[in-house]
């Protein structure tokens, strides 16, 4: 085995660590993190485009591209001998011209990179794009644990009025209260790729039965009609982001489902983000919120 060339493995990896930026985009925002009851997440300092683009030491290759090799971005030389020439003289070894746009180990990073920084910048999971990521690494991922569990035909409608604006807005405030959404979360999946500690992800289980369950109740309180889209987006999300823990706790033995997850995960707490914000306003609207 020639251990010049990093591994799928690793670069899939990297793809969900580049996803990890895009979600944090958009959990870490007040309205979110108030809802479920969450400190301040690290803030992100660069945007999803800024990372795959940053070339840290000027050399005209890629950050990502020189990990990828498992060189250090911030430095031009290793050993004496600059990065650049490094990375060309292994792409040599292994017969791998500049040219060939169908090397295998190039073109997957790429295709991989590109996907997740889409995926952090688009409000819907591309089952067919996850289909042929899974079918590019010889696995199979379960698409029927992505779709809305929730329908409009689900939501207990009543007519909207300041009263039962309020009668809802109280019912929101009093369930969100009752669960405890300090636990494992998407920060367990970093600190395992950052540390390579997987001992939490199991945690996710349990979060994920939470989440569920938070929906659930949710749809049991009585919608106003002008808050019952916000409403079903919401219990959907939740019932979502749920369903991304059944992918995310492979992480440590199968990163192609993990890559999967935070695709989903991205999709739904995007969602999330968007239908509070839009509650929110609307409550602001009617007097509702001050």
């Amino acid at each position: 085995m020639n251990t010049n060339r990093p591994s799928k493995q690793f670069i899939i990896r990297g793809s969900i660590a580049i996803g990890l930026t895009a979600i944090l985009l958009v959990v870490q925002t007040t309205w979110f993190r108030a809802l479920l009851h969450k400190k301040p997440l690290p803030p992100v300092p660069k945007t999803v485009g800024g990372t795959l683009a940053q070339d840290t030491n000027g050399n005209g290759i890629a950050d990502w591209e020189e990990k990828l090799w498992g060189l250090d971005p911030s430095v031009l030389y290793t050993n004496g001998v600059p990065n650049k020439e490094i990375i060309e003289q292994k792409k040599k070894s292994l017969g791998i011209q500049e040219s060939d746009p169908t090397n295998d180990t190039d073109k997957l990073a790429r295709d991989l990179f590109a996907l997740s920084a889409a995926f952090g910048q688009s409000d819907q999971t591309d089952n067919a794009a996850l289909a042929q990521i899974a079918a590019s690494f010889g696995s199979t991922i379960d698409l029927a644990k992505v779709g809305l569990k929730y329908s409009l035909n689900d939501v207990k409608s009543v007519p909207t009025t300041s009263a039962s604006l309020q009668t809802y807005a109280t019912a929101f405030g009093k369930l969100t209260n009752s669960y405890d959404f300090e636990q494992a979360d998407i920060d367990v999946v970093m600190n395992a790729l950052q540390n390579e500690d997987y001992s939490r992800l199991p945690e996710l289980a349990q979060t994920a039965v939470d989440y569920k369950a938070y929906a659930a109740a949710l749809m049991k309180i009585p919608a106003p009609i002008g808050v019952s889209k916000y409403h079903l987006d919401i219990a959907n999300s939740l019932y979502g982001i749920a369903a991304s823990f059944t992918y995310l706790m492979q992480l440590e033995n199968n990163s192609t489902q993990a890559l999967a997850g935070i695709a989903i995960y991205n999709s739904y707490s995007d969602r999330l983000g968007t239908s509070l914000l839009g509650m929110q306003e609307y409550f602001i609207r009617y007097g509702i919120l001050r």
